[in-house]
């Protein structure tokens, strides 16, 4: 019997597959071009396996861009650490932001396309922890 723990922790592997799947699309196709079911069948995974976990191709558009908003919070705070003044680490900032558009170039490309693509991201519950995380820093 699976515990209560097992469960989740394979619920959170299959909702990060999912995501992976979608961002792989998100980032080599456009947006009007991916479907649920192209992500389902890219996850191997059935539609309906998607929807237990998302509600819409934009609740997984949001997840893709919360992750990559992540990482470049992670590279910021990163880029702080040791510094004396505001000057070095507003220096350390723009640096790391230039490491994280060389190195994550996609998700750069997804945020700029999201502001041409009303509700991509605009009205999700994602899009609350997204500016909640834009705001972190």
């Amino acid at each position: 019997m699976l515990t209560a723990k097992r469960k989740q922790e394979e619920k959170e592997q299959r909702r990060n597959l999912i995501i992976d799947a979608a961002q792989e699309l998100f980032f080599s196709k456009h947006y009007e071009e991916i479907t649920i079911e192209t992500i389902a069948k890219k996850a191997q995974l059935a539609k309906g396996t998607i929807y237990l976990y998302f509600d819409s191709k934009e609740a997984l558009y949001s997840a893709v861009a919360i992750r990559g908003r992540r990482i470049l919070n992670s590279m910021y705070k990163n880029a702080v650490i040791g510094k004396k003044n505001g000057l070095e680490k507003a220096f350390s900032i723009g640096e790391a932001y230039y490491d994280f558009y060389r190195q994550h170039k996609n998700y750069l490309n997804m945020w700029i396309e999201s502001e041409h693509l009303p509700g991509a991201i605009k009205g999700e519950i994602n899009s609350q922890e997204l500016t909640s995380i834009s705001n972190e820093n």
